[in-house]
């Protein structure tokens, strides 16, 4: 009996053994299998590009660096050089004017290449002296705003970042005559009057950002670059975006149909050339926000929202946003109100969901009991935009509902947003068929279909003249093409704006003619 017990100890004794060795082989075959990512070794990346054309570098150590090598790359020459790195600041004398340079640094540790931090410099300072309005951008510490990229999980779509931190930083502004018409630090000590972060989901993966400006004062950063902001209007606001899309006029072709369509809230906004820490970084568009209005009656600044109201999006990124509900059709984000006020169990956050799915059942359930959730007309007019403007937004994203308060009022589309694909369309817009909004349903019904028809009959007459109009009053051609020609420099970018608006207004005539027939 004791000779068997010991055998079966040892049997036991021996399973145990192989079990590990059978595991542990298992966790080195999926360790070897899996792909590493190269550890992040650098942070806090600042640079400052002078006026003699010098940019200097520098970074702190998130681990132990060996060194870091630089790789300096001039678009368009073929020569590539690299040099080795103690330390952690460096410099590069006398760039180039109006060439762009490509800079990547990849730190070492332990003898083993970790995550390689790649940006582009460009030494100008023509551009200030165009006659032209102007962003200049200077953080704290010369650190530039970043963020990280993911994507979407199982069952979702789209790419989008986080980590976008805000960096402290100064913002100053100058008219078309180069007058400084906005410093931050008037509205705080040093850099605590604003800061700076990179915004956008698919838009953050270029290499020129878009950025969203945060100020810790309300203030109009618009009254002195167009007119019409002395009307005794509240204009002012905390929040500001410079949309990257400056080398192309059709945000404000997009905005110039919403004019025509009369839409409840079209944004303000003017075109700008950016500096970042002394680096050119092109042209940009400098506009209003987003967000719920303060104006008085029908005449607003933004969305026109009561404090129960709301604005929300039926929106493709959900899943990158800290609160959202599902619906029978789609999921929705929070605009208005802000999320850090609100949670799944407000009573907010329950009237809106259950409104929206009340909304549904009516589409669903056909008849016309869907009225009565909805104002009809500025559901049509939303669509008869972006059929005008032959859009191919296949995601869904930047569909934006609002609700002025929590009672008698139905829900609305205000706005226009996002022309990124203006011009792609020969048919109808693709959001029209799709299933992640209420269009296909909408169009089966007839009251409508007559609604739109409605509309497209009232603005087909003045509609390309107010386009026309609206991009003759954007900005100075001349000066905006000597700014375009840098920005084929800076970016590689190629635009004409002749050609361009040739193309525009030919294109929404041929469109409105085709809608009509």
């Amino acid at each position: 009996m004791k000779g068997q017990r010991v055998l079966r100890l040892k049997n036991f004794i021996l399973s145990g053994v192989l079990i590990l060795i059978v595991f542990g082989c298992g966790i080195l075959l999926m360790s070897c299998g899996k792909k590493k990512e190269p550890i992040e070794a650098i942070t806090n990346f600042a640079s400052c590009t002078d006026e003699a054309g010098n940019v200097s570098f520098s970074w702190d150590e998130k681990v132990l660096v060996d060194y870091v090598n630089v790789s300096i790359n001039k678009v368009g020459v073929a020569e590539e050089t690299v040099e080795k790195v103690l330390g952690t600041s460096w410099k590069y004398c006398d760039m180039t004017a109006d060439v762009r340079y490509t800079f990547k640094f990849t730190p070492f540790v332990n003898g083993k290449a970790a995550k390689t931090l790649e940006c582009s410099r460009f030494f100008n300072q023509s551009a200030k002296e165009i006659d032209f309005a102007r962003v200049e951008i200077t953080t704290e510490g010369f650190v530039w705003p970043t963020c990280d990229y993911i994507t979407h999980p199982n069952g979702a779509i789209g790419e989008g970042i986080t980590n976008a931190n805000y960096v402290q930083s100064k913002v100053n502004i100058f008219d078309n005559a180069g007058s400084l018409v906005f410093d931050s630090e008037t509205i705080g000590a040093d850099f605590t009057g604003s800061k700076v972060k990179v915004r956008g989901n698919t838009s953050a993966y270029s290499a020129k950002k878009p950025y969203k400006i945060k100020l810790n004062k309300k203030v109009d950063l618009l009254s002195s670059l167009i007119s019409g902001r002395d009307d005794g209007k509240d204009y002012r606001d905390k929040n500001w975006i410079l949309l990257a899309q400056g080398e192309s006029i059709k945000t404000l072709v997009g905005w110039g149909v919403s004019e025509a369509l009369n839409m409840d809230w079209t944004p303000a906004y003017a075109y700008v050339s950016l500096y970042v820490n002394g680096d050119y970084c092109g042209l940009y568009i400098l506009c209003e926000s987003v967000k719920e209005g303060n104006g008085v009656g029908e005449e607003q600044s933004r969305l026109q929202i009561d404090e129960d109201g709301f604005i929300i999006e039926a929106d493709a990124y959900w899943w990158n946003e800290d609160l959202y509900f599902s619906s029978t059709i789609n999921k929705f984000t929070f605009k208005y109100p802000d999320t850090d006020d609100i949670n799944e169990t407000s009573p907010e956050f329950n009237y809106i969901k259950q409104y929206v799915i009340d909304l549904e059942n009516a589409l669903k359930n056909g008849g016309t009991d869907y009225q009565n959730y909805i104002d009809e007309d500025t559901f049509a007019k939303w669509l008869l935009g972006h059929d005008l403007l032959g859009t191919v937004d296949g995601a869904g994203s930047n569909i934006y509902m609002t609700k002025k308060d929590s009672s008698a009022s139905k829900l609305r589309m205000s706005m226009l947003w996002d022309f990124d694909s203006i011009g792609h369309c020969s048919s109808y817009s693709t959001v029209r068929n799709g299933d992640w909004f209420y269009f296909p349903l909408l169009l089966k019904q007839e009251s409508f279909a007559q609604a739109y028809n409605q509309i497209l009959n009232e603005v087909k007459g003045h509609l390309v003249e107010t386009v026309a109009a609206r991009i003759d009053s954007a900005f100075d051609a001349n000066a905006y093409g000597q700014l375009l020609n840098l920005e084929h420099h800076r970016w590689g970018l190629n635009h004409n704006l002749d050609a361009e608006k040739d193309f525009m207004l030919s294109y929404i005539e041929q469109r409105t003619e085709w809608l009509k027939a």
